[in-house]
């Protein structure tokens, strides 16, 4: 399992939290629905074995 950074990103009407695990070919995780960054836990470790791994809250979604 690699270490998760997290982050938060200004934009335009909001702020989004983000994470980053891993390194090498980007993935992008996207939430659906009511989901945020941490609906992919139980799978972002494993992949950050092999590839970069970004997550991030939807806007209105943040702590």
């Amino acid at each position: 399992m690699t270490d998760r950074v997290t982050g938060r990103l200004d934009v335009d009407g909001a702020v989004l939290r983000y994470e980053v695990r891993g390194e090498g070919p980007l993935l992008l995780l996207i939430p659906g629905g009511a989901g945020d960054a941490a609906s992919y836990d139980g799978i972002a470790g494993a992949l950050a074995a092999e590839h970069g791994v970004a997550s991030y809250d939807p806007r209105g979604n943040v702590p």
